[in-house]
């Protein structure tokens, strides 16, 4: 637990549930959030260790015979929620019984590919439990076909590696990603130069047809191809780093050029399916078709900023359709706000989560319990302090109320420990300690960086600079 440390300030007096009560009231206390962020991490350190299964949507708190959902793994978002925290909050270990689930799922998911589809590879659905059971789960068509989660929870398999830079965990979990891959070569239709997903589901919305039905069933949602597109250039990367089955990475590379691109529809929006159809419930928790703004990254401020804006411009269309008062779709929509670095919206929303969703005891007070959402606003608070998918980018959404505070021990991608201090809303000292040596790439304006006392040179880019550094040492970055 003490790896990473956050400071908003003095905590108030009295008790939690007096604290939260004169928050509802109007008073302003940052701590509580610090104190949320501290508890997520608690929660994980509680409920998930190496050796152990993962984190259901639960976590390990139920006292039912029969829970909701039979307290499994649903993949179309929980599970990955509920670990976001774990490497940014630095406790890379604890993400590990995501492998593990993986491992288990890996024969299973075989045997569904085999039986059910006649495929090759493995393939899992919208849901899965302790035994690693790939087959199709629940009577719920807005959920139940969707045939994309597997290869999201293999983009965990990546992320593990950015974070600690283990090939061993890529060793290991390599032919599993095949075997996923192998699935999808066979099950995409190639229609018109395109790669297509069919049938399948944005999980779990609805639209209108033009004959006034509805229907979840698609062709080819964003997200299906959000997905696919990171998951195949992931597999590259991965053969590249190990040397091995680089020819089958070009079958992935001609399969990545015929996923269909994301569009903007008529709204500005970003468009969820292959048309501009009108929602059903456009209110829906589940902004499936930004999963490429977060935890993805393909739609950034850098590369795709028309991307970016159509992606802000749907996720204001949900919240005004009255989407994320609480629980995980909230979270959610906090990491959002990071991405898409606006500090007013992620301070409104975390104090929203504090006021609206948190319970006496700080868990998630939905009227299900469900842990993720008090995983998912504590990843979100990091991601508001730090984030590394571009390079290191320090405060890129510090929420406005929060003038003074600091953050010790933040993991970044590339293995870099990090420390914040920040007066006036404004950096004031930064410390990056590498795990690896080899060059930093810093977003924003030119800093000044120290080692040891001595200035250290940089170079500017089109976003920021970089600087060499070497591994085990500290580097203090000033303005």
């Amino acid at each position: 637990m003490e790896s990473c440390q956050l400071d908003l300030g003095e905590p108030a007096s009295g008790s939690l549930e007096r604290r939260l009560d004169a928050l509802r009231s109007g008073a302003e206390e940052p701590a509580l959030a610090a104190l949320y962020f501290q508890f997520g991490r608690y929660l994980i350190v509680s409920g998930s260790r190496q050796g152990s299964s993962p984190l259901n949507l639960q976590g390990i708190w139920n006292a039912e015979f029969m829970p909701m959902w039979d307290s499994k793994y649903t993949i179309n978002i929980n599970l990955q929620m509920n670990y976001w925290l774990a490497c940014a909050g630095n406790l890379t270990e604890l993400h590990e019984p995501v492998m593990d689930l993986l491992e288990t799922m890996h024969e299973p998911g075989k045997k569904t590919a085999s039986v059910m589809y006649g495929m090759r590879g493995m393939v899992c659905h919208h849901n899965t439990d302790y035994y690693g059971d790939c087959a199709p789960q629940d009577v719920y068509m807005a959920s139940t076909p969707w045939v994309t989660g597997g290869a999201w929870m293999g983009m965990h398999v990546w992320e593990h590696y950015l974070y600690t830079g283990d090939k061993s965990v890529l060793e290991r979990m390599y032919p599993i990603l095949k075997d996923m891959a192998l699935f999808y070569e066979d099950f995409l239709l190639e229609i018109d130069g395109k790669l297509l997903t069919c049938p399948s589901v944005s999980p779990e919305n609805r639209y209108f047809l033009p004959d006034g039905s509805d229907t979840p069933l698609c062709v080819s949602p964003a997200m299906d191809n959000q997905i696919l597109r990171e998951f195949f250039g992931v597999c590259i990367e991965i053969q590249k780093i190990l040397g091995i089955d680089l020819e089958y990475g070009e079958v992935l590379k001609n399969m990545t050029d015929k996923l269909p691109q994301d569009q903007i529809g008529s709204m500005g929006q970003l468009m969820e399916w292959n048309q501009d159809f009108p929602e059903q419930n456009p209110g829906m928790g589940h902004v499936s078709h930004l999963y490429a703004v977060y935890p993805g990254c393909s739609i950034n401020w850098r590369d795709a900023p028309e991307l970016m804006d159509a992606a802000k411009i749907s996720l204001e269309r949900r919240r005004a359709h009255g989407a994320g008062n609480g629980g995980w779709p909230l979270a959610w929509q906090i990491c959002l706000d990071a991405r898409f670095r606006d500090g007013v919206s992620s301070d409104k929303n975390i104090y929203k989560m504090l006021t609206c969703s948190a319970s006496r005891s700080l868990l998630n007070a939905r009227s299900v319990f469900q842990i993720d959402g008090n995983l998912g606003a504590a990843a979100g608070i990091a991601e508001c302090l730090l984030q590394s998918h571009l390079g290191l980018h320090f405060l890129p959404a510090l929420p406005v109320s929060w003038k003074k505070g600091s953050c010790k021990g933040l993991l970044a991608r590339g293995g870099h420990e990090v420390d914040l201090y920040w007066e006036n809303g404004r950096l004031s000292c930064a410390l990056v300690r590498p795990r690896f040596s080899g060059q930093i790439a810093i977003i924003g304006k030119e800093l000044s960086v120290f080692c040891q006392g001595k200035a250290v040179k940089t170079d500017r880019t089109q976003t920021g600079f970089t600087f060499e550094a070497s591994a085990q040492e500290e580097y203090e970055l000033k303005p």
